[in-house]
């Protein structure tokens, strides 16, 4: 297969035409004729069906067509790994693509203790949702995308798992679903929800199949990328919420109540791709990350285990410091910002974050 073929065999697959991909790439027509022909006897496999009206990929055209895809992506991939190599030769380079759900978590992670603990790399963030992450990683604009659990088809994607959340229905401290255990679907019958952006797939699909289940629809009045407009509508009791936990536990005045059709956790997960050798930059920061969420699981289990008494007296780990940790406290971004901080409880009243 050489890249004249699969040039001719990707133009043909683009116009389903003989003559139309010959006159694109100014060939004769028996040029492209013999090119899918080569291709097919090399892999002992029909590519195309031939009829009056054109051409169709037969399923071995379709496979052929998706390889090339991942080949391609990975080439452009390596062309662009190598012009950040260029360009930032004095330092080393990490690009990170991260969806709305998750900017929260491990951008506080990237500019707290990774860059604490890798100085010298310089970090880029991308912010877009799942399907966009795809393509920033495939044309290597990425190295690393964090994104809730997807499945995408693509033989060489690897990943990682490292946090679940809840996805929890938040909604005004007054609302009178607030005192509920729990919801289901009648409770949530003609109630506007709302959602960040486009909801998650596999939320999605989980709503939208308990509310059919009860030959309903769900409200699904507002989509929006922007959280400050769903905290202040949801404040107003306007909407509730459709969000993973951690992103409405400093919401003021919201609680949040679990679904009993959404009992299992969203898993976020780090993606990479396999076909294109990491930087040192984007391997120091798989290990630094699947590490720390490691540790904060053992420190979570630890914690759950151990008597109250226990967690009170013991001296390796003193609230004082669990308090200052710098990994998902707000102390971080006070200090960014030039706010006092204060060193016991993360935020001093000043940042509205703390109580005293």
């Amino acid at each position: 297969m050489t890249q004249k073929q699969i040039l001719y065999f990707e133009k043909a697959m683009e116009t389903r035409n003989i003559s139309l991909a010959a006159e694109s790439l100014y060939v004769s027509r028996s040029v492209i004729s013999r090119a899918i022909q080569e291709l097919e006897e090399e892999f002992g496999v029909v590519l195309f069906e031939r009829s009056k009206a054109g051409i169709e990929p037969t399923e071995a055209g379709n496979l052929l067509h998706g390889m090339v895809l991942q080949i391609s992506g990975c080439f452009d991939a390596l062309v662009t790994r190598f012009r950040h190599m260029e360009e930032t030769s004095f330092q080393r380079t990490l690009c990170v693509g991260v969806t709305p759900t998750n900017n929260r978590v491990i951008c506080r992670i990237l500019y707290g203790p990774f860059l604490e603990a890798f100085p010298d790399i310089c970090i880029r963030v991308y912010e877009r949702y799942s399907h966009d992450l795809l393509e920033l990683l495939n044309s290597g604009t990425v190295d690393v995308i964090i994104s809730p659990v997807m499945e995408p088809n693509l033989q060489a994607m690897a990943h990682e798992d490292l946090y679940k959340v809840q996805i929890m229905m938040g909604m005004a401290a007054d609302h009178p679903l607030a005192r509920r255990e729990s919801l289901s679907v009648p409770d949530l019958l003609d109630i506007p929800l709302g959602f960040l952006g486009n909801p998650i797939p596999a939320v999605e699909q989980i709503i939208q199949k308990a509310f059919s289940a009860q030959n309903a629809r769900p409200n699904m009045m507002l989509q929006t990328s922007d959280l400050r407009v769903l905290q202040e509508l949801t404040q107003k009791g306007q909407i509730l919420s459709v969000l993973p936990d951690d992103m409405m536990k400093d919401w003021e005045g919201v609680v949040t109540v679990p679904m009993d059709f959404m009992s299992r956790k969203s898993v976020h997960r780090a993606y990479w791709s396999n076909a294109v050798p990491l930087n040192s930059a984007a391997t120091d920061f798989l290990g630094f990350i699947t590490g720390y969420f490691r540790d904060q699981d053992l420190k979570t289990e630890r914690s759950a285990d151990m008597p109250e008494e226990t967690k009170e007296q013991t001296p390796q780990e003193p609230a004082r410091e669990e308090a200052a940790t710098p990994t998902l406290s707000e102390s971080f971004f006070a200090e960014l910002l030039g706010l006092p901080s204060c060193k016991t409880k993360g935020y001093c009243d000043n940042c509205g974050r703390c109580e005293h």
